[in-house]
Parts: C-alpha cells; structure tokens; sequence
C-alpha cells in the first residue's frame, strides 16, 4: 500500500515548489499525493453574521477558482510527472483551511502533509505564513513538512527534526 500525501496549495509559486518536492522526495515510492485547495470566508467576532447570510458570489468565483487551479495543477503535473508509482487527486473545499487539514487527516488516513513555508498573501520579511504556522500549531495527528521557500530538493543525508518529546517520530 502507497503513501498518502496531503499537499495543501493557493497556487503560489511557494506551495508549487513544495508539491514538486514532495513528489521528488517520493519519487522510490508509491503514493496518493492529494493537493487540497479551500476557500471560505475568515471571520471574526461581529463578522461571524455572514456565516447566516453567505455572500454567494464570492462562494461561486472562489470555488471557480479553487476548480480551475486545481485543474491546471493536475494537468501539469500529469504531464510532467509519469512515474507510474505516483496517483495524484484534487481537492477543493468550501471551509477554513485548518479545519479542512484536520478532516482529511483523519479521514483520509494522510501519512504526511508537505506544504511551503509561506503563500501568495504573507509578509515579505516573515519566515513562515499564517497558514504554515497554523499547521505547526494544530497538527498533531500525522507529520508536516515545511518546505522554505527557494528549498530545491536535493538527496540529504540527514534531517533535524523537531520535537517535544511528546509522540514518536515514525520513519517512512
């Protein structure tokens, strides 16, 4: 049975790059790599009202979007990739980003997310964006890659990993 990747993308060049890392990095393997794009609008406090009065425009060319960049992905990398180990499958949904990582997770049964360091609308000077921060914080249930920016994949002959000392790291 294959690997299941969850690779996260807004169609920046960044999270490109960590898709063409994850695929290099399993290249020896077979894998279900999943590229999951969501669109929803973040709201807080009073603004949380237009959770009962969605803005159905914004939902129609949002999930336009999300269809039509995951179509492109998926026709790229079909070309470009024709490694008969490596399936690859689009997902676009229609909610917060984290609470979408943790469904699929779970559901889906994901051995590793690999997602870059920053997206399309993060600061210029931060290392890491609001999305990869927030997948640092609250993923507990399977291990994230975090691929920097200008990463290019290269054979490492090691990893520093990151711990608490809380869970068990699982080699694959």
């Amino acid at each position: 049975m294959g690997k299941k990747i969850l690779l996260p993308t807004d169609f920046s060049k960044y999270s490109l790059n960590a898709i063409q890392y994850a695929i290099k990095l399993y290249e020896n393997k077979d894998c279900d790599f999943y590229i999951l794009n969501t669109y929803a609008k973040d709201t807080h406090g009073l603004d949380s009202l237009t959770l009962l009065d969605p803005d159905e425009a914004f939902n129609k060319l949002s999930e336009k979007r999300s269809k039509q960049g995951l179509g492109e992905i998926l026709t790229r990398l079909t070309f470009e990739n024709d490694n008969p180990r490596h399936r690859f499958h689009v997902l676009s949904r229609s909610t917060l980003f984290i609470d979408a990582v943790k469904d699929i997770i779970e559901n889906m049964q994901i051995d590793i997310l690999i997602m870059g360091a920053k997206g399309t609308t993060n600061k210029r000077m931060a290392n890491y964006g609001k999305m990869a921060i927030s997948v640092i914080e609250n993923i507990r249930k399977c291990p994230v890659l975090i691929v920097p920016k200008n990463a290019i994949f290269n054979y490492n002959k090691e990893i520093v990993l990151a711990t608490d000392f809380k869970n068990d790291f699982i080699f694959f």
